[in-house]
């Protein structure tokens, strides 16, 4: 079982790993005349997700969270695994988000560079579907979190 502390930790560490790519992605699109549909989308997916990183890292720290994951056994044993996997799936898209920006590298107004998006467009639709997946995931296991509380 993860301490709630260092699962806290993690968490706001994967608000700040969010909030770059956010950015990386958002200078990206901004520096397309028209930004691509698909990277205002995936910028909006991660900032949904950063959102509820952050009420997570809330919770985790609440008093009442810590002494229910502290229980031996935990009640909400599959809870945490479910919120553990999720966090550590969303780690691993942000890691490849970064790699598949510093692919294409800067994008300008040239069609060659667009033509380098265009390229990785599928890559990163499929990048935002898996984090809305880990969002959907995620907002379900803050539900039962919370219902454990009561």
């Amino acid at each position: 079982m993860a301490d709630p502390i260092s699962f806290g930790a993690s968490v706001l560490g994967l608000v700040g790993a969010a909030q770059k790519v956010g950015e990386l992605l958002y200078a990206f699109g901004s520096s397309m005349v028209n930004a691509v549909d698909s990277v205002t989308k995936l910028n909006h997916e991660i900032e949904s997700i950063t959102a509820v990183f952050r009420v997570l890292g809330a919770l985790v720290f609440q008093k009442e969270t810590q002494d229910i994951i502290r229980l031996p056994p935990s009640p909400v044993q599959p809870v945490i695994e479910t919120l553990l996997t999720s966090v550590t799936g969303c780690v691993l898209i942000f890691s490849e988000l970064e790699n598949l920006l510093d692919e294409v590298g800067d994008v300008n107004t040239s069609v060659w560079d667009k033509a380098k998006w265009a390229t990785r467009e599928g890559a990163a639709k499929e990048l935002q579907a898996h984090l809305e997946r880990h969002k959907a995931t995620l907002n379900l296991a803050l539900s039962a979190l919370n219902i454990a509380q009561r």
